[in-house]
């Protein structure tokens, strides 16, 4: 069917002509047929089909040009399907003059707000930064018209769901919703049912991309991949090449390889800048670079023309994401190419992705080639079954005792467990049941001990003594007589070694030395201390009392109390 016979506005047919398209794809057919009667649609497409004008086509042809405000929402997963659609809308109105903003995370939000306040008629836009721009009244949604979902499927993947359904209660006066993904599941079903009351379902093709793609897989060991992906690359120099990875770091460390082998590459991950990676895809769509290494972020949507050959460097996860991968090839009818390496832990993921998709992949009949110099083997990439085959690790749930053991017998449940001599390490045991008068040990024993060799009924006795008697050093004994008592080696002064000697000379026979002379002055004082001023003593007599200096007491009267000023510092003022 030719764009002409679909009723649209001269302007957009003559950005059409602009293009190259004169004639729709089957989806744009059907999707404009029913969309410019202003009917809900759910439409199912495989990537590359053209669904990104099928739905933006029937849009712009109702929108109001003079209209100053928001008429169309348009909301996407990533921020590269966003600027994708962007580039879409502009390429659509280069003769139809309608505004538009594009709003996602990773840009300055400054810019962003800007746009918002010249009251663009489209605004495409993923859930996080729309969520945030709402709740801070920078963008008022109550004036959409048209509601559009692209891409549902990878938005609930990745959890946003809570958001789509709170940014579709914040839209009073929506007039048609459009829905589209590739593929359609339950959850999908039930949000779509929650908030489209009646709405037409169109499905197309569910396996176009796999028809037209020659695909295969390689069997290979791991540490072999990077060297079998040169050998593919040099195999194909004219073809344009993705390389899709499920990690960051196996993109950096086979951009790094390939850089430094001469190829011309380009990256894409999720840490790079908006900026950069956008840089990167332009790059790749006008070809200046030959190679793109990139993980699951350009597997969805994005438009990349006469891609011929694409590399599954290790088994994706999801079953659902190999589809995604290999249809950045073989698009707009066009036929592709696509290889897959696969590790002996990963044979398991290739049956789930044959089982999902109901398909037989052949392998390839590219023999792997071996690294024999080891060049490439020793480099750390990660695999995709590190993390229990690729899956996504789920929380582990807390279980209650009774739910991981069972239930839990009672005390009165409890049996003694009946075996010989088990009493210290069965807890219940019963003491009574042994006997008492039986030993501890077996027969032979306990275990790993030497039998008994006792006489039965008798016991050992006393151990007998077998050091024999200990010589005595003192030389044989008179008989009959002691030895008496050990002579004394002390010194003939009578101290012991390194003792001083006595000072008082020998001591008589039969007689102490008595006392020790004194050896203090004549004054009656030691060393040091003050002579006695009250002279020597009589003989036989003592001192006496000492004198009262302080003069004759009255008659029947006491000294009375001391004076304040008897002790030091008396008299002087008292600190707090």
């Amino acid at each position: 069917m030719l764009f002409s016979e679909c009723g649209l506005k001269p302007g957009l047919l003559k950005s059409l002509a602009a293009m190259g398209y004169t004639q729709a794809t089957p989806i744009q057919e059907k999707v404009m047929k029913i969309a410019l009667t202003g009917a809900n649609i759910v439409g199912q497409s495989q990537t590359g089909t053209g669904k990104t004008a099928a739905f933006l086509l029937p849009i712009l042809n109702k929108i109001d040009t003079n209209r100053k405000s928001v008429q169309v929402l348009i909301l996407a997963p990533t921020r590269e399907l966003v600027v994708q659609i962007g580039e879409e809308i502009r390429n659509l109105t280069k003769f139809y003059g309608v505004s538009f903003a594009c709003l996602y995370g990773g840009a300055s939000p400054n810019v962003q707000k800007e746009k918002l306040r010249r009251s663009p008629a489209i605004v495409i836009a993923t859930p996080g930064r729309l969520m945030d721009f709402m709740n801070q009244k920078v963008i008022d949604v109550r004036t959409v018209d048209y509601f559009i979902l692209d891409e549902v499927d990878r938005m609930l993947d990745m959890g946003f769901v809570r958001d789509i359904k709170k940014i579709r209660a914040q839209l009073p006066s929506v007039k048609q919703t459009l829905t589209f993904s590739a593929t359609m599941n339950n959850d999908m079903k039930t949000i779509i049912k929650d908030h489209i009351s009646t709405y037409e379902f169109i499905k197309i093709g569910e396996e176009v991309t796999v028809d037209k793609i020659h695909h295969r897989y390689i069997p290979i060991e791991h540490e072999q991949k990077l060297f079998n992906v040169i050998k593919l690359i040099e195999a194909h120099p004219d073809d344009r090449i993705i390389i899709f990875t499920h990690t960051k770091r196996n993109t950096k460390t086979i951009h790094q390889i390939l850089i430094g082998d001469g190829f011309n590459a380009g990256l894409l991950n999720g840490d790079m800048a908006q900026g950069k990676r956008q840089s990167t895809l332009n790059d790749f769509k006008i070809n200046k670079t030959q190679i793109l290494v990139t993980t699951d972020v350009a597997a969805r949507g994005l438009n990349m023309e006469n891609v011929g050959l694409v590399i599954n460097f290790d088994v994706p996860a999801d079953a659902k994401s190999y589809i995604h991968r290999i249809g950045r090839t073989g698009r707009a009818g066009a036929e592709g190419k696509a290889i897959m390496l696969v590790s002996p832990l990963e044979r398991p993921l290739l049956q789930d992705i044959e089982k999902v998709h109901k398909i037989r992949i052949q392998q390839s009949e590219h023999i792997a080639q071996i690294d024999r110099q080891g060049g490439y083997g020793n480099l750390r990439l990660d695999r995709s079954t590190d993390k229990k085959g690729g899956k996504k690790m789920m929380p582990r749930k807390r279980l209650s005792p009774t739910q991981k053991y069972g239930k839990l017998p009672t005390f009165e449940d409890q049996k003694p467990i009946k075996t010989e001599n088990n009493f210290r390490s069965n807890p219940n045991h019963k003491k009574h049941e042994r006997s008492l008068g039986a030993p501890n040990r077996g027969v032979d024993g306990y275990k790993g001990s030497k039998p008994d060799s006792r006489p039965e009924g008798r016991s050992f006795g006393a151990r007998p003594d077998n050091r024999g008697p200990r010589p005595d050093s003192r030389g044989p004994r008179p008989e009959g007589k002691s030895y008496g008592a050990r002579p004394d080696s002390r010194p003939s002064t009578g101290g012991y070694k390194g003792s001083k000697p006595d000072s008082r000379g020998p001591r008589p026979e039969g007689k102490s030395y008595g006392a020790r002379p004194d050896s203090r002055p004549s004054t009656g004082g030691y060393k040091g201390s003050k002579p006695d001023s009250r002279g020597p003593r009589p003989e036989g007599k003592s001192y006496g009392a000492r004198p009262d200096s302080r003069g004759p007491r009255s008659e029947e009267k006491s000294y009375g109390a001391k004076p304040q000023g008897s002790f030091r510092g008396a008299g002087k003022p008292r600190h707090r």
